[in-house]
């Protein structure tokens, strides 16, 4: 289940949103000139409560870039990522944190703040109400460029036919 809302940016949010698309290291002073100067970025920010049905990762799970498919009901949210384990965005307590098998399992519910426009992940915050198994993915899928957080529209009873109408798997054969 998903339940999606908007909210505004923080000043903190919006700084690092900046930080994220520059991909440099900026001083905050600089940062706060450049969002008066009228700095583009779109301080929208996606809240989303979610309850995973279903999790799904890929055959040949990989620590350094990891990707989870969750399965929200009439959506589809697709989190790819080392942000997933960083403390600043990722939060959950430590007991959650160290019970999680991350190849095997994603947390079952939690509420997400990401970029309304870009896809950035600022906050994942765990509820401690346990976690989803994880089913693999075929072996062999080809990803197109990922972003942090994408929802795709569930229109079909198969997954691997919404994530290429969504353009995030090449060309099923």
């Amino acid at each position: 289940m998903l339940h999606s809302t908007l909210d505004s940016a923080t000043d903190d949010e919006f700084f690092r949103m900046i930080r994220a698309r520059s991909k440099l290291w900026m001083p905050r002073s600089f940062l706060a000139e450049s969002a008066k100067s009228g700095d583009s970025i779109d301080r929208r920010m996606g809240v989303h409560r979610v309850s995973v049905e279903q999790c799904f990762v890929q055959a040949e799970f990989n620590d350094e870039l990891p990707l989870y498919i969750l399965d929200v009901g009439t959506e589809i949210l697709v989190l790819f990522g080392q942000w997933l384990y960083d403390p600043h965005t990722l939060a959950a307590t430590e007991t959650t944190f160290k019970a999680w098998e991350n190849s095997a399992s994603f947390f079952q519910k939690f509420t997400l703040r990401c970029s309304a426009e870009t896809g950035i992940v600022l906050r994942l915050e765990v509820e401690d109400s346990g976690y989803v198994g994880a089913a693999l993915l075929p072996p062999g899928l080809r990803f197109k460029q990922l972003r942090e957080c994408q929802l795709v529209s569930k229109s079909h009873d198969a997954l691997l036919v919404d994530l290429e109408r969504a353009g995030i798997v090449d060309q099923l054969r």
